[in-house]
C-alpha cells in the first residue's frame, strides 16, 4: 500500500520527465562561454538504447576547452514546479574539474541567467542528483553571483527558455584527446510539491482503499 500511496501522490504533484528510452527527446549539446550565453557550437548527443539508469540515455564528448552542457530549449511555463525538485543522473569518464558543476536556467521577462550548483561531481557510474527549485538556491549569472530573489525566480520559471545541465567535469588539456571527457545524462525530471490539502486527500483515498482491500481479504 505504501507504493500505491507514493504513486498517487506523484500523480497529484505533477511531473515532467525525460527518460531517453526512445531517443534524445529534444535535448542537445551546447558548447558555451563563461557567460552561459555565448555559444561556440550546438551538436546532437549520442543516444544509447541501454546502459542508462536504467534504459536509454544520452551522452556527449567534450568538444573543446570551454564548457559543454546538455540543453533543453523552449520549455515554457514551469511555474508549477517552483518549490519542487529537479532530478537527473550523470556519469562521466573524468571528475577532475569542479569549476562548472552547475545547472543553468535561462528565461523570464528580462532573459536572465540563474545558476545553481549540483554538489558532488559525477562518478564513472551513474550518480543521482536532486536539486531544490527555490530562489535561495540560485545565483545571478554564475555560481558566485548574488542570491536570486523570489520575483526573478518566479519570472524565469514562468517562461523557461533553456535548461542547461553541465557536462564539463574533466580538466581538459588542448592537444591531448584522452583528457576530453565523455559525460552521460539520464532521467531528467521536474517534480512539483503537492499542496497540503491535496496530499491529505490522496492519503485519505489510499487509507480507504486499503481498508476495503483488507475487508475483501477477510471476507
Amino acid at each position: 500500500m505504501a507504493a500505491i500511496a507514493l504513486g498517487l501522490l506523484a500523480v497529484a504533484a505533477g511531473a515532467q520527465t525525460w527518460t531517453f528510452d526512445g531517443g534524445a527527446e529534444g535535448w542537445q549539446v551546447n558548447d558555451l562561454g563563461a557567460d552561459w550565453v555565448t555559444s561556440f557550437g550546438v551538436t546532437q548527443p549520442v543516444w544509447s538504447p541501454s546502459g542508462g539508469a536504467p534504459g536509454g540515455f544520452v551522452s556527449a564528448q567534450d568538444p573543446s576547452s570551454t564548457t559543454f552542457v546538455f540543453e533543453k530549449l523552449a520549455l515554457g511555463d514551469y511555474s508549477t514546479f517552483v518549490g519542487g525538485k529537479l532530478g537527473f543522473a550523470l556519469q562521466c569518464t573524468a571528475n577532475s574539474w569542479g569549476g562548472d558543476n552547475v545547472v543553468v536556467f535561462r528565461g523570464g521577462a528580462a532573459d536572465q541567467i540563474l545558476v545553481t550548483q549540483i554538489g558532488a561531481l559525477p562518478a564513472t557510474t551513474w550518480t543521482d542528483y536532486s536539486l531544490d527549485l527555490t530562489a535561495d538556491k540560485f545565483r545571478y549569472g554564475s555560481r558566485d553571483g548574488g542570491v536570486v530573489n523570489g520575483a526573478d525566480f518566479a519570472s524565469v520559471m514562468g517562461n523557461l527558455t533553456a535548461v542547461r545541465i553541465s557536462a564539463e567535469y574533466g580538466a581538459s588539456t588542448p592537444g591531448i584527446p584522452d583528457t576530453f571527457e565523455t559525460t552521460g545524462l539520464d532521467r531528467v525530471s521536474f517534480t512539483a510539491i503537492p499542496e497540503p490539502a491535496t496530499s491529505a486527500a490522496m492519503l485519505g483515498l489510499v487509507a480507504l482503499g486499503g481498508a476495503a482491500w483488507m475487508r475483501r481479504r477477510r471476507g
